[in-house]
């Protein structure tokens, strides 16, 4: 990463715990909590569309057909950028709907070994990139369609 990605990834993800910080402070009961957090999520992920600070992956620059990868790598990749993210702020990020369903996919990454599952001081869950995660976005990234200097097969028929 340049200079310039690591501020902005550092401020993104300041901006994000101060958001949490102040939605736990102000919430007095859960259901209310989880009202703030649903609407400021809605809204942050608007913000960043519109200013289309949405990354296009490499992947996607490569294939413009989408596989079956595609959604782990988006979500590997937002891991690598953002750093530890709860489930419904990847969700904003991630453009993942519904936000409930966040929770089951991030678990299952997570015992896939691509992800470090954790909670913070107020008990926030809290998921991160793990070794194992950075190796599978490594495999990802690199493109495996077939190559223009490779010769196609010839297709051959045999008499019975």
């Amino acid at each position: 990463m340049n200079l310039i990605s690591e501020n902005s990834a550092k401020q993104n993800r300041t901006s994000i715990l101060w958001l949490f910080k102040n939605l736990f402070a102000k919430s007095k009961s859960r259901a209310e909590l989880q009202r703030r957090l649903h609407r400021t999520l809605l809204g942050f992920g608007r913000r960043i569309a519109a200013r289309k600070q949405i990354m296009t992956t490499t992947r996607e620059v490569h294939f413009r057909t989408p596989t079956f990868n595609n959604l782990k790598f988006r979500t590997l990749e937002i891991f690598q950028k953002y750093g530890s993210l709860n489930p419904p702020a990847w969700a904003a990020l991630a453009n993942f709907f519904p936000v409930r369903a966040s929770y089951t996919y991030l678990l299952r990454l997570h015992r896939f070994g691509l992800l470090n599952r954790s909670r913070d001081k107020c008990g926030l869950l809290l998921y991160s990139l793990s070794d194992r995660g950075r190796a599978r976005l490594n495999w990802l990234s690199v493109p495996r369609g077939p190559k223009a200097s490779q010769p196609e097969p010839k297709e051959t028929t045999y008499a019975l």
